[in-house]
């Protein structure tokens, strides 16, 4: 009867360490990283004599860069590209271009789009890569998230776009 008694103890022993093991090892597993909704709003665009501001919010940390492109249209064609780029700070950010002819509107295009340090130059503070990803990768999809690219080229950035008119 003893050794029945051990036999059975030892398999008790054996399967609260297999359990243990079990626990300690998926505790251990690297999380997956979780998607972040980034909000990137417009909340001013102001064209007249002076030139063009834009203003709005973001809830991304301080130091990320937004890019922005207008696309000045005359008689319904764009008539150049400019391109320009502006920080967060204190969840706001703003930019003000000067446009010394009268168009009849300008597109906005403007977004966040973490690429990778390497590529990024400076622009983005480290940390804009350990919240959000490289290319973007934790960004939750939405209707503001384009993607392009796949497989681990895959990048994601957010993307507003408006038609800014002249005030006169």
């Amino acid at each position: 009867m003893r050794i029945g008694f051990l036999k059975k103890r030892r398999y008790r022993v054996l399967f609260a360490a297999l359990i243990l093991l079990t626990a300690v090892a998926g505790g251990c597993r690297k999380k997956e990283a979780e998607e972040i909704r980034v909000n990137l709003e417009i909340k001013n665009a102001v064209w007249d004599s002076s030139g063009l501001k834009v203003n709005g919010t973001a809830d991304l940390p301080d130091g990320a860069s937004l890019v922005y492109e207008l696309a000045p249209v005359k008689r319904g064609k764009k008539t150049r590209l400019i391109a320009g780029a502006t920080a967060v700070e204190n969840q706001l950010w703003e930019f003000r271009e000067e446009i010394p002819e009268k168009e009849e509107e300008i597109e906005l295009w403007l977004s966040f789009m973490p690429l990778t340090e390497e590529l990024d130059e400076g622009r983005n503070p480290k940390e804009i890569y350990e919240i959000y990803g490289e290319g973007g990768s934790n960004i939750a999809l939405n209707d503001d998230v384009e993607t392009f690219g796949s497989g681990k080229d895959l990048v994601k950035r957010v993307v507003k776009v408006i038609i800014i008119e002249y005030e006169q």
